[in-house]
């Protein structure tokens, strides 16, 4: 049995709900309701510190949320189209916003003031994820690339072509050394040497959604045939790259 709070939330359609599952307590308690968004709720993510939310709305904006009390601290306005993706740094102090209108906006949470505006994907841009060191910020797009932007620049660093790749989910590696890419399959990309490595999976229907257990050992994916996969993960495994080409473009 567990024996600590296990702190969770749900999101619908026009609002926020957080629960608390008290030990041994079948029945969550609902702790707050987090109402204002006029259009469905598409992603949430709280801050490191878990006293904040962020919540990425179809009425184009994002609202940032107090945990302990509910309360909205601050609307998050200037995306044209739905925003599906929220994400935060590893340190807290940047707020990634990603939308159908093909912008990644990054905002600082503490005061909801606009940082800057990342522009390059020309199709809608989906799931986004910094990296552990907080100084890159990967971004995938219906327009068939995931994007690396330098986030002590602004500017965009890299494109990595993703053909088959939907929504191309993006998902860093523990300390941070592989880029795990959802496509037809999960392709891996070293970051240092910026080569591709053995693919981790291979044809398994247009992957949604990919990500590494916290230690690093396995790699978990959900694709449009209705299937979770979990790959057990050693890096040794994946250490020759396939082929000699070089995938960065830009």
């Amino acid at each position: 049995m567990l024996r600590k709070k296990i702190q969770f939330l749900t999101f619908t359609l026009l609002f926020v709900s957080i629960f608390f599952l008290p030990t041994r307590i079948a029945t969550a308690k609902l702790k707050a309701t987090l109402e204002g968004h006029t259009d469905n709720v598409w992603d949430v993510a709280f801050s490191p510190n878990s006293q904040t939310l962020a919540s990425a709305s179809w009425d184009q904006t994002v609202r940032l949320w107090n945990v302990d009390t509910g309360q909205l601290l601050h609307t998050l306005t200037g995306h044209t189209h739905d925003v599906n993706s929220v994400a935060f740094s590893p340190d807290g102090q940047t707020l990634a916003s990603a939308s159908w209108d093909a912008t990644i906006r990054l905002w600082n949470p503490n005061n909801g003031k606009h940082i800057t505006t990342l522009t390059g994907h020309t199709n809608h841009t989906g799931r986004m994820m910094f990296s552990p060191d907080g100084a890159t910020l990967a971004s995938g797009s219906r327009d068939e690339t995931v994007r690396l932007w330098n986030l002590n620049t602004g500017q965009e660093e890299r494109i990595l072509p993703n053909p088959s790749g939907w929504r191309s989910p993006v998902a860093f590696s523990p300390d941070g050394s592989v880029l795990a890419i959802g496509n037809r399959g999960i392709s891996l990309l070293n970051m240092e040497t910026g080569q591709y490595k053995k693919p981790i999976a291979g044809d398994i229907g247009n992957a949604l959604s990919v990500v590494f257990s916290p230690d690093g050992q396995m790699v978990a994916s959900g694709s449009q045939d209705n299937k979770v996969r979990l790959w057990e993960y050693n890096p040794e495994d994946y250490e020759f790259p396939l082929s000699p080409r070089t995938p960065w473009f830009g």
